[in-house]
């Protein structure tokens, strides 16, 4: 959110495009892997790339 006011976003209107993004790569991540010859394992092994719960916490300082 540092940087919102280089994209000319209000930080709400940021927060509403990830969560956007959100909801759109944990619900489509695994049929386009699956489209795209990924197995169910494959699948397995890198869901946590994709559903991850820790994305949404704020980061700490020393990454922003």
């Amino acid at each position: 959110m540092s940087q919102v006011q280089r994209f000319e976003f209000s930080e709400a209107e940021a927060h509403a495009v990830i969560d956007r993004l959100i909801a759109l790569i944990r619900g489509e991540w695994e049929g386009v892997l699956r489209a795209n010859g990924a197995t169910v394992v494959d699948c397995a092994l890198v869901v946590p790339a994709f559903v991850n719960e820790g994305f949404e916490y704020p980061f700490p300082d020393h990454y922003v």
